[in-house]
């Protein structure tokens, strides 16, 4: 039951990230809110004043929104309710999560927490503190792969790809030595 658990929510952030490439932004929020709420139960609700306008959301893709009509718009403030469960999340800490992933390096740190709040600035092109995130979500859970694609995705989006290449040498350093001592182990 634990693995099955656990793949639902893997699949749940890809979903998020999938729904944010195609700039299906509250989706995005929605399938990360679900994530959160099911990942940390105790969370509790956001203030209410970040929970107005959350019903009856329109879908970003809309063709009748406008860029200036948007920033405030009710996806906007399930944004700011979805990042404020995930900020509480990573102020609790793995500590409070119904399921711990295998690999984590350390316990301090959540990368899926990380990379929910990674795809959240990323939607909002707060590409800094994404970036953040992703090298959080990095140094807590090195051999994912799928973190390190985000993490140079975003920096490509955001027209830093040259500071992946030094972050990308760490990830084929850190494969190098799996590989060596796998060889090793295997007799080869």
């Amino acid at each position: 039951m634990h693995t099955l658990f656990f793949s639902l929510n893997i699949f749940q952030q890809a979903l998020a990230v999938s729904y944010t490439n195609e700039g299906m932004d509250t989706q995005a929020y929605l399938t990360l809110e679900r994530w959160v709420n099911t990942q940390y139960p105790s969370i509790p609700p956001p203030p209410p004043s970040l929970t107005k306008n959350n019903s009856s959301l329109p879908s970003s893709s809309s063709s009748t929104s406008s860029p200036s009509s948007s920033f405030f718009s009710p996806s906007s403030d399930l944004h700011a309710r979805v990042t404020s469960l995930f900020l509480s999340a990573a102020r609790s800490g793995p500590s409070l999560a119904a399921t711990r992933p295998e690999g984590d390096m350390n316990g301090m740190v959540d990368a899926d927490v990380q990379i929910g709040l990674g795809v959240l600035y990323y939607n909002i092109a707060e590409y800094d503190k994404a970036v953040d995130c992703f090298r959080a979500a990095v140094n807590a859970r090195p051999q994912d792969e799928r973190i390190w694609n985000r993490l140079g995705a975003t920096l490509a989006n955001w027209g830093k790809s040259m500071y992946f290449t030094d972050n990308f040498s760490l990830f084929y350093f850190f494969i190098c030595i799996h590989l060596f001592l796998l060889s090793l182990f295997l007799g080869f």
